[in-house]
């Protein structure tokens, strides 16, 4: 704890995009202070740190390792995330980190075994664990209201991303690196199974594009993931990033099982059976407040954070060994 005892102070590291909304987060929570922000970018750095009345760092070893930074939000791009994950568990300080955990099984191993080392909490940012819809879906699996197993089939279609480096293998490897951890965690969540073979084919469609030809290591950016559970519950996804710019991003999922069928949308669950749908409307977003306020809760009681290493560390090797199948053209087991 800080040395006034009344606060929890926090670094952040990267103040992009996600660095601004996990600050954004700690803010709302009382006991917490904004202490330290870092970024090579300092425009950013200073524009996040005047915010929130923080102060700027040279680095993130300097944001990291001050006496009044007691948690570190980092938020780099996910090669990055191992080093100052480790810097961090070193000087026992409690982590919360972007997903995707890393781009390696090796960085994400490092991570763990600096974690539990120093005897400190991690977790990371799978935001949408804390929706009510999520908890919704996990009751009705649990009761077999649409029967088991079950199917869940995802669509996602959108345009090149704005952050580039999302584009390139040593960035964050595309989408089913960065975003398919989500679902592979909602998925392992309402099923309450682990992933055990994944099947998948892919190909990089924008490779050609104007705003990608400085990326060396085009990243798959358009794949279909078929993942079987334990449970013998199946999950298909489909998903590209590589639209051209300007184009209407559009989604779409259910779940369909023997009894019926689930339609989840936004705060908008419809579950359908027996010719008659029940539709469940404005279900509560949780999201990035109520991940920092589980996170720093698990501190204070000394609890199994949720969204730990452990699931990071599952969702990782899931995506990983989609990539190895779209490469090979072979299914790959899942060993977790």
């Amino acid at each position: 704890m800080s040395a006034n005892k009344k606060e929890y102070g926090i670094a952040i590291i990267a103040c992009g995009a996600r660095g601004k909304a996990h600050a954004a987060a700690w803010a709302k929570l009382d006991k917490v202070s904004i202490n330290a922000v870092a970024d090579p970018d300092a425009e950013r750095a200073q524009a996040l740190a005047k915010e929130h009345g923080a102060e700027v760092a040279e680095d993130y070893k300097a944001a990291i390792d001050r006496s009044d930074v007691d948690i570190v939000s980092v938020c780099t791009p996910a090669s990055f995330h191992a080093e100052p994950t480790i810097f961090a568990a070193d000087r026992g300080k409690h982590i919360l980190c972007e997903k995707p955990m890393a781009v390696t099984i090796t960085d994400g191993a490092r991570m763990l075994d600096a974690v539990a080392q120093n005897k400190v909490k991690l977790s990371f940012s799978f935001q949408s664990q804390y929706n009510e819809i999520t908890e919704k879906l996990r009751e009705i699996m649990d009761k077999g209201e649409i029967g088991r197993p079950v199917m869940a089939r995802m669509l996602s279609a959108a345009e090149i991303r704005p952050k580039l480096a999302m584009h390139s293998k040593t960035g964050n490897n595309g989408p089913v690196n960065d975003i398919c951890p989500h679902t592979f965690t909602l998925w392992r969540t309402i099923f309450r199974s682990e992933p055990v073979r994944v099947q998948a084919a892919g190909m990089s469609i924008a490779k050609d594009a104007e705003e990608l030809k400085d990326i060396k290591d085009i990243a798959i950016d358009t794949a279909t993931l078929l993942v079987t559970f334990a449970s013998g519950d199946i999950g298909v996804y489909s998903i590209t990033w590589g639209l051209p710019r300007g184009t209407k991003p559009s989604s779409y999922q259910d779940i369909v099982g023997p009894k019926g069928m689930l339609k989840p949308a936004g705060r908008t669950l419809t579950i359908i059976k027996g010719g008659e749908e029940t539709v469940l409307k404005d279900l509560a977003m949780g999201g990035n407040d109520a991940q920092a306020a589980a996170f720093l809760k698990c501190i204070e009681e000394d609890t199994d954070p949720q969204n730990s290493g452990r699931d990071a560390m599952i969702a990782l090797e899931t995506s990983l060994a989609a990539l190895e199948s779209v490469e090979t053209g072979r299914a790959v087991r899942i060993e977790v």
